[in-house]
């Protein structure tokens, strides 16, 4: 591929992109091609905590799955935390499930490492009546970063 259609790639996900910024949310909608399934995936916390009450902190990332659809939803999920260093983590799962709502919480264990802004990026596709892709960002601060207090919280 060459660096003038890479380019052009790049700004079209960027233009016609879909995140939506709700109220310190960070979501984006989904859409099969029957119009039979649509899905909003809303990241709506992310914070650092202590579990498991050992030495280390962990993160926990809280987002809901919002389904407008009566039929079987699979979704694929892929999961990346980065570190303020630029190391990357990264999970995967895949839903199916008939139903409504969906709230999840992932617990990463031992994940708050380095003080910084931390950035946890979920990508999203849609199985169900064809298929639909999707990125959600969202930024935060977990300990030790700016200001030494409490974490912070800001869309990408």
């Amino acid at each position: 591929m060459s660096f003038k259609k890479l380019y052009f790639f790049l700004f079209a996900i960027i233009a016609f992109s879909t995140i939506v910024p709700v109220f310190g949310f960070s979501s984006v909608t989904l859409r099969s091609i029957n119009q039979q399934v649509e899905v909003t995936l809303t990241i709506t916390d992310a914070y650092y905590t202590n579990l498991d009450n050992d030495e280390v902190y962990d993160i926990v990332a809280l987002f809901d799955l919002n389904y407008n659809s009566n039929h079987q939803n699979v979704i694929k999920i892929d999961v990346y935390l980065t570190l303020p260093s630029g190391y990357v983590f990264s999970y995967k799962w895949i839903i199916n499930n008939k139903l409504l709502k969906n709230s999840y919480q992932i617990h990463f264990f031992d994940h708050a490492l380095e003080s910084g802004f931390y950035n946890l990026t979920i990508r999203v596709k849609l199985l169900s009546g064809g298929v639909d892709t999707g990125v959600v960002d969202y930024e935060f601060d977990p300990p030790g970063g700016s200001g030494g207090g409490g974490p912070l919280a800001a869309l990408v």
